[in-house]
């Protein structure tokens, strides 16, 4: 059984790791930091990407690369979700800025620093 477990491992990471040709092809994408299992989707879009720490007030940054631009839809929520919180000049517990294929969020404290706030937030 144990076997079978790591021939499995072994399968799955060659389907993350990219071949030399995906690296020339996209070499920002596949440079990016490989998500945890299970969280490189965001607005039905494979993404790569991760959380880095500012320090001990609990606010943290996210960088991704989509695999390519996302839906027009889920764009423009990011869009109208940032733009409610610039006129409403309130400061989000989540901030979210999008262009293309990058994407960049601020949690302000660890709670919101996950992917499963990111996936709620980007629809």
């Amino acid at each position: 059984m144990l076997d079978l477990e790591r021939e499995w491992e072994r399968l799955v990471d060659e389907l993350e790791t990219p071949n030399m040709a995906q690296l020339r092809e996209d070499p920002l994408y596949w440079s990016a930091p490989n998500p945890p299992r299970g969280e490189n989707y965001l607005a039905d879009t494979p993404v790569r990407g991760a959380w880095a720490s500012l320090g001990r007030d609990g606010r943290s940054v996210f960088v991704g690369v989509f695999q390519r631009a996302p839906e027009a839809d889920a764009s423009m929520s990011m869009q109208r979700q940032r733009l409610l919180s610039i006129a409403e000049n309130t400061v989000s517990p989540l901030d979210i800025a999008a262009g293309g294929r990058l994407v960049f969020a601020v949690a302000q404290d660890a709670e919101f620093a996950t992917w499963q706030r990111l996936r709620q937030w980007i629809r």
